[in-house]
């Protein structure tokens, strides 16, 4: 039987399938918990290896940090806090950051644990309202959000400067919601059309600085999403990356 990531095409996510645990299962946290150790051990053992910097598609983040004078840092969706490494890792300078990681209780009792003697990186079920953020970063993961126009506005609310989105399923394809395969699970997740996503954003106070092609690594190949079971016009092809800054009062 062949295998797809994506099945279906709905209008909500009231419509989409769910089956299984998605990502608070134990296998996904496992996957996260690995990767991160390997970052984490690579930390430990920082040499002049350029192997060891992140590849331009893991993150934009560490670029994003070292020419804006920052403070605090949100990760919507940042796992264990891989970007949260591979962010220091990159610094030449030593510089210290407050960094805020949002997600699943399953992620932030493990984060946690992880950084248990890290005093700054903090793990929250809900985006923090009680301070303002001077980077919101968010990877692969608002798509996995219903109610996507609300997070951007909430985004809105903490943001000083910059909306970072990397990975971010959106082109010229129609909006539609679909059910994501992952194991036994079925995620519902979204694809945007990439004219609405910004036109939202920008109502909510930001303004377009830089858009560019996400480079996936998908089922271990760099290539375009597999959507031939999709109709044409729903096929995305790539992912994206986008920059905003917040407009001035």
């Amino acid at each position: 039987m062949e295998f797809n990531i994506w099945e279906g095409v709905y209008t909500s996510f009231e419509e989409v399938p769910r089956t299984g645990r998605g990502f608070n299962q134990n296998r996904w946290v496992e996957a996260v918990l690995q990767k991160t150790l390997s970052v984490k051990e690579d930390h430990k053992n920082v040499s002049s290896a350029i192997s060891q910097f992140p590849c331009y598609s893991e993150s934009l983040l560490p670029l994003l940090v070292t020419v804006v004078k920052t403070e605090r840092i949100l990760d919507f969706g940042g796992g264990l806090g891989i970007d949260y490494l591979r962010t220091i890792n990159s610094q030449a300078n030593g510089e210290t950051y407050y960094y805020h990681i949002v997600e699943n209780e399953v992620m932030c009792r493990h984060g946690n644990r992880l950084f248990d003697r890290d005093r700054n990186i903090f793990f929250h079920l809900s985006i923090p309202t009680d301070c303002k953020f001077d980077i919101i970063y968010s990877s692969s993961s608002v798509q996995y959000v219903e109610d996507w126009k609300g997070i951007i506005t909430q985004f809105s609310s903490v943001s000083t400067q910059y909306l970072l989105l990397t990975d971010l399923p959106a082109g010229d394809i129609p909006t539609f919601a679909t059910a994501q395969n992952y194991y036994d699970s079925k995620i519902p997740s979204w694809f945007f059309n990439l004219s609405e996503f910004i036109e939202h954003t920008v109502s909510q106070g930001f303004a377009l600085q830089f858009c560019s092609t996400y480079k996936s690594n998908i089922l271990g190949k760099y290539d375009c999403f597999p959507q031939d079971n999709f109709p044409e016009d729903y096929r995305l092809g790539r992912s994206c990356n986008l920059l905003f800054s917040k407009k001035p009062i």
